[in-house]
């Protein structure tokens, strides 16, 4: 019963958010032709398929491995998450609701992003070594067009279990070519500049743009001040 009646909140709550806000492209992939929510019922394939839609479309140069990804995290994908997680851990309403009520009033603040890098193992550093020198040394930037960069407003790096948090026991190589380790990062741009919406009217793209401070110790591609490793997303406003 009561998982029936959050599905069907749920079901309420995407209608209302997702009223009258842009549409989110990637490349030329239509977000429209993803299969609708049936009967309210909300699934983890459904929920895969719209982030993949949102994946941005990647430019610039390797300073990462290619098959990093990054992700713009809208509103109905966080509730999507929200739910699916509720259904699996039997979260009692008032969790529910109580979150459910957070990331409302988060997405009211931020654009939100995500990004799943993938960078070449190191066996020298531990995986604090490498999120401490991801921390200090890696910029995040936003573009929307103008001629105006943006700073994100918060940068959360999550830890990924990486062999242990030691050398592993391995040739004592600086560098393993078929080994990467994943860093997400999960990133906030406030909405508003100065009372001017990030995203307005006139917006068409969104870019994210990826650079270094300082040459790590080992192999990562280019290196210098005009290269970045970038992700961009078309803008779709409805009529």
């Amino acid at each position: 019963m009561l998982k029936n009646c959050l599905i069907r909140l749920l079901a309420l709550a995407l209608a209302a958010g997702c009223a009258n806000t842009p549409k989110v492209q990637y490349s030329q992939l239509e977000t429209s032709g993803l299969t609708n929510v049936t009967d309210g019922l909300v699934t983890s394939e459904y929920f895969l398929g719209l982030l993949n839609a949102l994946q941005g479309l990647q430019t610039g140069d390797p300073i990462f491995k290619r098959n990093s990804i990054a992700y713009w995290i809208t509103p109905e994908i966080d509730k999507i998450d929200l739910e699916l997680t509720a259904q699996e851990e039997q979260f009692e309403s008032t969790e529910y609701h109580g979150r459910l009520k957070k990331l409302k009033e988060l997405h009211e603040e931020y654009l939100v992003f995500s990004l799943d890098l993938s960078m070449p193992f190191y066996s020298k550093w531990p995986q604090s070594r490498l999120i401490d020198y991801l921390q200090n040394n890696l910029t995040i930037t936003l573009e929307n067009g103008t001629e105006k960069i943006f700073a994100p407003e918060l940068q959360v790096f999550n830890v990924l279990e990486r062999f242990a948090d030691e050398k592993p026991e391995f040739p004592s190589y600086e560098t393993f070519d078929g080994l990467e380790v994943r860093v997400p990062v999960r990133v906030h741009f406030s909405k508003l500049d100065n009372a001017e919406a990030i995203v307005s009217s006139s917006t068409k793209e969104i870019r994210i743009k990826l650079r270094l401070k300082i040459r790590p110790p080992f192999r990562i591609g280019f290196f210098d001040e005009k290269f970045f490793q970038g992700f961009k997303w078309k803008v779709v406003h409805a009529d």
